[in-house]
């Protein structure tokens, strides 16, 4: 267990966003998040969508991405516009390894959101929250060849792709992909 991570904040806000720990009651959110984008999502959230499928499994997700945040083993946040309490979106910091430390980030928002900067806004934000809060070493983040829009939101917040993970990533529909590997390192 790393103490000091006992007293890390739990929100971190952007110009437009706010971003909080998960915490219980946001299943029917998270249900309604990820049901109204499951186009988009189905393919590289393969794990996310079948279990969000309803607001009851929704409601379990949320408590087990609460218990890897006491664990340490996971940090989830969701998203939400500025003064608002509607969740569109979500960033999870995992796979994570003390020794190190390093850590994969993963990211979702709502279709909505998409093209205006918000996610460059929010992932450098979790990037500079994983260096200052959690003493990340290390980020990592997989992206697919086709999505060409994260990649230049991981370009702009200063990861560098670093290499391609062959049929490494098993999408929704059963197909083997690509991964893109891109990499941030903090002093």
């Amino acid at each position: 267990m790393q103490l000091y991570l006992f007293d890390i904040p739990t929100e971190i806000s952007t110009e437009r966003t706010h971003l909080r720990r998960l915490r219980e009651g946001d299943g029917p959110a998270i249900h309604r998040l990820v049901q109204s984008n499951r186009h988009q999502l189905s393919n590289y959230f393969p794990t996310t969508v079948p279990a969000t499928s309803d607001p009851q499994k929704a409601e379990e997700f949320v408590l087990e991405r609460l218990a890897h945040w006491l664990l340490q083993e996971e940090y989830t946040l969701v998203v939400q516009p500025l003064g608002q309490e509607r969740v569109c979106g979500m960033v999870r910091v995992f796979r994570i390894d003390w020794r190190v430390p390093a850590a994969e980030v993963g990211y979702f928002l709502d279709e909505g959101q998409s093209g205006q900067g918000w996610m460059t806004e929010i992932l450098q934000a979790v990037a500079d929250y994983a260096a200052e809060h959690l003493r990340m070493k290390r980020l990592t983040l997989r992206i697919s060849p086709d999505n060409l829009a994260s990649q230049r939101v991981a370009i702009k917040c200063g990861f560098e792709q670093e290499g391609i993970l062959r049929s490494s990533f098993r999408q929704g529909d059963g197909r083997l992909i690509d991964a893109l590997v891109f990499g941030r390192v903090f002093d």
